[in-house]
This record gives structure tokens, sequence and C-alpha cells, in this order.
């Protein structure tokens, strides 16, 4: 095929946010979505629920092993718990 380009990256990102732009975000007949209100504090025990100190092994790089500590550093600030 002689005429054929392959899209390039930038075209695609282009696309993709055109087409993200269309998106209709409420119900066409008027009424607006339930509002969602939690308090700080309950974000943050979901957060705590879901999310856990991630465990490195003696074989990652020191960039992984850097990663993984500043995640378990911030999980025990804001989760006030520590790792066994």
């Amino acid at each position: 095929m002689h005429g054929y380009k392959k899209p390039s990256l930038f075209a695609s990102l282009l696309l993709i946010t055109f087409l993200a732009a269309c998106q209709t975000t409420t119900p066409s007949f008027g009424t607006s979505p339930p509002q969602v209100e939690q308090s700080a504090n309950e974000i943050i025990a979901e957060v705590c629920k879901t999310f856990q100190p991630i465990r490195y092994s003696r074989t990652d790089t020191p960039d992984t092993i850097d990663q993984v500590q500043a995640h378990n550093r911030a999980w025990i600030e804001l989760c006030g718990a520590t790792i066994q």
C-alpha cells in the first residue's frame, strides 16, 4: 500500500481528545447527576482499606526500591499504621 501513512502518536492523541470532548456527562432529560459528598476522613479511611504497603525484593533496582519506600512512607503518613 503505497499511499497509506501510519497515524502519528500526536494525531492519535488529538483524536482521543476530541472524542472525549464530545462525551455527554449529564442525562439528556435535564436532571443532574446525584451528588456524592464524603468527608476527608471517610475518603482517607477508604484509601487506607484499599491501598496497602508494597514489598520489594533484593533483586529490584535501586530506583524501584526508592519508589516503593516513598509509597510506603506516604501510606504510613496517611493511614497512621506501621508496616509489618
